[in-house]
């Protein structure tokens, strides 16, 4: 979309079997699958990278030095990537604007959202209780990890010192933002847009459509029960944990 109004555009991100071809891929770093449960700890080295990756801002001082950048888009560098390229970033004089995909900025899981339901324990910087009631994974491990990267994180203020910009995609996320001590004027919404027209693949109807990803935190439990309730038909689109 930026190419298409002139902008011209440079990548930086993970290599991984999925991506689709891209000339700055020599830039990208090493992939690290922290789905495979235990892969976030199974290398001290791994464990680092996901509270700062000295990989990331070296691969990403190669690509700024190559290219003459004026401007960062970012999404969703946690655990992957991590602040450190937002810190190389900052030391350039490179603004960089970061779509906030969900409330990671806040709680270390990323949704507020544990096995004991909507939960907002952290707040106020109480980061451990993500161990307490071990919301990555149900581990331990995993758990502690993210609670120290979002400790550190926040004690140094890795997103809020080196963002100029978050860009918060429901005024759902922008209020929440700010209830937990965000700065208004540092968050602006801006909805995600989609490009029309769509070409639809089944007939309209007299049914509901959901369109996204098969996970908890989207409450399809819920959905299908009402649908069933109020005897609307649904149809569900799209993949994820709970697909089966």
């Amino acid at each position: 979309m930026f190419a298409a109004h002139g902008w011209e555009t440079s990548f930086f991100s993970m290599h991984h079997e999925q991506n689709v071809p891209c000339a700055d891929s020599r830039y990208f770093v090493d992939c690290i699958d922290y789905e495979k449960r235990g892969a976030e700890g199974r290398t001290i080295s791994n464990a680092l990278k996901i509270v700062y990756s000295l990989e990331a801002r070296q691969k990403l001082t190669q690509l700024l030095d190559d290219k003459k950048i004026n401007f960062a888009h970012i999404h969703s560098i946690y655990h992957h990537l991590s602040p450190s390229v937002l810190m190389e970033l900052k030391a350039r004089g490179i603004p960089a604007v970061m779509t906030a995909h969900d409330l990671k900025l806040a709680c270390p899981n990323n949704k507020m959202l544990n096995r004991t339901g909507v939960c907002e324990r952290c707040k106020g910087g109480h980061v451990w209780n993500a161990v307490r009631h071990r919301c990555i994974k149900d581990s331990f491990v995993a758990s502690s990890l993210v609670a120290l990267e979002s400790a550190v994180h926040k004690m140094f203020g890795l997103y809020r010192h080196n963002l100029e910009r978050v860009v918060a995609p429901s005024r759902f996320y922008r209020d929440k933002l700010i209830s937990w001590g965000f700065d208004p004027n540092w968050i602006v919404h801006i909805p995600n847009p989609v490009a029309l027209p769509l070409a639809p693949i089944a007939p309209p109807g007299n049914y509901i459509l959901y369109f996204g990803r098969f996970a908890p935190e989207k409450g399809l439990v819920t959905l299908v029960r009402a649908a069933a309730h109020a005897k609307v038909p649904i149809r569900l689109v799209g993949r994820g944990p709970q697909e089966a």
